[in-house]
């Protein structure tokens, strides 16, 4: 999965259900929340990868507006609550709650999917192409990808960003598994940045003369 933000959203994660919940943290640290609406969650699902344009049309034409939209937004954000939940469990090294799994599973039982081979970036890759007969199965992606993470993923490489005006969560895909940031480009790179420049105000401060009143 790509390591960028698009459209204003941050893709660091690695899976996809981790980004999702990302959004969440955005919104709880008092900025806007990335996902504002029904037609927000379908542009976040597209940038993400999880259904294509053509799939995006026929989403906003059916279920763009009305009780339909507002009811799948609500059910969407209810949804990311709990991954929130998983996310924090298992950075923190603790056990998934059954109500956790069990809003995996109601999300999964609406699966109607098959799998499609397509040609990448970078190789061939297996996505599956949900059948949208209805709008809760948007959301089926995301589920799909935390069950994903948590039958075959490493759970301990899921960690949070160790910026604290930051938090996001992230996968860590580095060689030595020490990984801090979400991102280089998005957090250290300013982290590093403040760490010298403290260093050098200490250094300074180390090396500057003493008055003779001190003396």
């Amino acid at each position: 999965m790509p390591h960028a933000s698009n459209g204003g959203f941050p893709f660091v994660g690695h899976y996809r259900c981790r980004d999702f919940v990302n959004t969440s943290l955005i919104a709880a640290q008092g900025r806007t929340d990335p996902i504002q609406d029904f037609n927000g969650l379908v542009s976040w699902l597209h940038q993400a990868g999880l259904i294509d344009a053509a799939e995006r049309r026929v989403a906003l034409a059916k279920w763009g507006k009305g009780r339909e939209a507002q009811q799948t937004y609500g059910a969407a954000l209810l949804f990311r609550l709990r991954m929130t939940e998983i996310a924090e469990k298992l950075a923190t090294r603790k056990q998934v709650s059954k109500s956790g799994l069990d809003a995996i599973n109601e999300q999964l039982q609406s699966l109607a999917a098959r799998a499609k081979l397509t040609r990448g970036k970078s190789g061939f890759v297996e996505r599956l192409e949900t059948d949208l007969t209805e709008p809760r199965q948007l959301i089926v992606s995301v589920a799909q990808s935390t069950a994903d993470l948590l039958c075959h993923g490493d759970l301990s490489l899921v960690k949070r960003c160790a910026n604290p005006s930051c938090s996001l969560y992230f996968y860590d895909t580095s060689k030595n598994h020490t990984r801090r940031w979400c991102s280089m480009e998005r957090c250290g790179s300013c982290m590093k940045m403040a760490a010298y420049y403290r260093r050098q105000k200490l250094t300074r401060r180390g090396s500057a003369p003493i008055a003779k009143d001190q003396r």
